[in-house]
């Protein structure tokens, strides 16, 4: 009976593991009430998530030497779930926030958000910056910009003296799609990015 139960449970987590459907925005906000928690209680969520990660390995190790039936399934379920909670902790230690690439004119914040389509040549995906419409007219009505992952080799983006740089904003983390086991972590601030704050170089 117990074998039986702990296959049903990893059928149900290999589903939910496997759905490629992104989380909504309202279960994105609905982890809990933010902007009213205090560093005190950061922390404290950060001890639970690093609790449930414990857990969650323990019992990887434990159907690891048991040899359960189920074992590849549940054993890989337990991996990435404890590898979600590690990150959930981190950014509850960093009080709710993590780092994320801005698109940045000097010191002032770009109004653009990073997405990813697919590449018409390698097939592949690739990230472009998506211009907010007020700042298209700045930047010669253009809607997209190359996004180089912070190199700073992007000709297009020297050109209009842009940078990407790093930056702090609120965030959270959910399963990835599919069969990696490292966590989604992703932006819950302004999608444009008017919450975030510059990380400065020589911090």
């Amino acid at each position: 009976m117990q074998e039986l139960s702990s296959i049903l449970i990893a059928v149900q987590l290999y589903k939910w593991w496997l759905n490629k459907e992104p989380l909504s925005t309202g279960e994105r906000n609905k982890m809990f009430n933010r902007e009213n928690l205090t560093k005190k209680d950061w922390l404290a969520k950060a001890e639970e998530f690093k609790q449930t990660a414990i857990e969650s390995r323990t019992k990887e190790q434990v159907s690891w030497e048991r040899s359960d039936t189920d074992g590849f399934l549940s054993q890989a379920c337990l991996s990435a779930s404890s590898s979600l909670d590690d990150a959930k902790a981190n950014i509850c230690e960093n009080l709710g926030k993590d780092s994320f690439l801005g698109l940045y004119e000097l010191d002032r914040r770009v109004k653009a958000k990073l997405i990813w389509v697919k590449d018409q040549y390698s097939y592949g995906d690739k990230a472009l910056w998506l211009l907010h419409d007020d700042e298209q007219v700045l930047f010669g009505g253009k809607k997209f910009l190359p996004s180089n992952y912070g190199n700073g080799r992007s000709r297009i983006l020297n050109s209009f003296n842009l940078k990407e740089r790093y930056e702090d904003d609120d965030a959270w983390a959910c399963f990835s799609k599919g069969w990696s086991s490292t966590p989604n972590i992703f932006r819950v601030g302004d999608e444009w990015g008017a919450t975030a704050e510059l990380i400065k170089e020589d911090q």
